[in-house]
């Protein structure tokens, strides 16, 4: 009998992307539900002692023999007899080195054995079989595509290469299913806020697995996994900094790579602009209810007579108060009308109508406006509530912004 062997790689969807992300088989894809005895005993070295442990073809030529990538074995198979586990064998030249073992196989007759068990690109499996009913055989790890590499002790987790030995044909047959783990080759935009809330587009590989998307220490506000090479994530709120970007999968988590940075840009400091024109301040009125009079308005230097507008300036200025009314009106068809008698039977409302403007020069400094209720030798604020908006321009035309004061004419 030719010593076949038996370790492959076949691509395969396990679970759905959603659960379980990308994912390959090791090993034939399905194993036999039943298999013939086969008797691997050698009289000139072990004595003859008989043990079935499988039956097995050479694998097909698109079973590949290296993990693709790292992961994580989470259910592997055997078919065979005795005390099986399973092994992570990592290649060095023509050698092996043992590098991760599973715990005892519950089921050796083809069904599924969970583990949690990392394995790296370009590693392959194997089987340590121990104790009864082949003690004779003594322990060996089974790998290899075209031939069995036997062992007589158990590869040690030590990272040390061992060369296998003549063995006697022997058989059994394995798979592993493993989750491939995420990796990230870059994001877009690579910053953002401080406060969070920017939509970030992870790319990579082995992404449609991903529970969860970190950046730094914190997990992602919200993410989709919109193919198995992107992810579209919200970044979460952080202090500012460069942190790295991780994918989380039931395959591992994805390695730090410069491409996964992610900068989180505290907000500029806001620095009060010079003023650029003049700044009106200390506006107040001295009575906001009065009678009008005849006297004109003027700037006044002494006790206040009546109503007063009040103000400082920063500069010399033209300074302008523009008065406006509130009268009733009627609405009709949405727009506040004047009142007419046709109208007299709609609903009441407000309206604001220009009542009239005055100039005065003013300079840096207070100044006071003694006003009356004239605007003019011809004209006059009637009784009535009014508005007026006070505005300051200096002599470059730069305006001040506006204050307003309100103030009511009685009879």
């Amino acid at each position: 009998m030719r010593r076949l062997g038996l370790i492959g790689l076949a691509v395969s969807v396990l679970f759905p992307a959603t659960a379980a992300g990308s994912a390959v088989i090791l090993g034939p894809p399905t194993l036999p539900t039943s298999f013939s005895a086969a008797t691997f005993c050698s009289e000139a070295m072990f004595g003859c002692r008989s043990s079935t442990l499988a039956q097995r073809t050479l694998p097909e030529p698109s079973i590949l023999l290296a993990a693709p990538a790292n992961g994580t074995i989470r259910v592997w198979r055997v078919l065979g007899r005795g005390s099986l586990s399973l092994r992570v064998l990592r290649p060095a030249g023509e050698q092996l080195i043992g590098a991760g073992r599973s715990a005892e196989a519950t089921n050796v007759t083809g069904g599924p054995n969970v583990t949690d068990l990392p394995i790296r690109a370009g590693d392959v499996i194997g089987v340590d079989l121990l104790g009864e009913p082949v003690s004779e055989l003594g322990d060996f790890v089974y790998t290899g595509a075209t031939s069995s590499d036997f062992y007589p002790e158990a590869l040690p987790e030590d990272g040390i290469a061992r060369t296998p030995t003549p063995s006697p044909n022997f058989e059994i047959m394995l798979n592993a299913e493993v989750i491939l783990t995420p990796t990230i080759s870059g994001i877009a935009p690579a910053s953002g806020a401080v406060a969070g809330g920017d939509v970030v587009t992870i790319s990579g590989t082995n992404l449609d697995g991903v529970t969860a998307v970190m950046f730094g220490s914190t997990s992602a506000s919200r993410f989709t996994l919109d193919s198995p090479t992107q992810i579209t994530a919200v970044a979460p709120p952080a202090p500012a900094g460069t942190v790295a970007v991780g994918a989380v999968s039931p395959g591992g988590a994805s390695a730090p790579v410069e491409a996964d940075r992610y900068t989180y840009l505290a907000p500029p400091t806001l620095v009060a602009p010079m003023p650029t024109g003049p700044v009106l301040s200390a506006v107040g009125e001295s009575a906001n209810r009065w009678r009008s009079g005849m006297a004109l308005s003027t700037i006044s230097h002494g006790v206040p007579v009546g109503t007063t507008f009040a103000f400082a300036l920063n500069e010399d200025a033209t300074v302008s108060l523009r008065f406006t009314q509130r009268v009733t009106g009627r609405r009709v068809d949405g727009k506040c009308l004047a009142y007419s008698k046709h109208d007299s039977g709609k609903s009441r409302c407000q309206r604001t109508l220009p009542a009239g403007m005055l100039s005065v020069a003013a300079h840096a400094g207070a100044n006071k406006i003694r006003f009356t209720g004239r605007l003019s030798s011809q004209k006059r604020l009637e009784p009535g509530r009014y508005a007026v908006s006070i505005m300051a321009q200096d002599a470059a035309g730069l305006h001040s912004v506006p204050e307003l004061l309100s103030f009511t004419v009685v009879r």
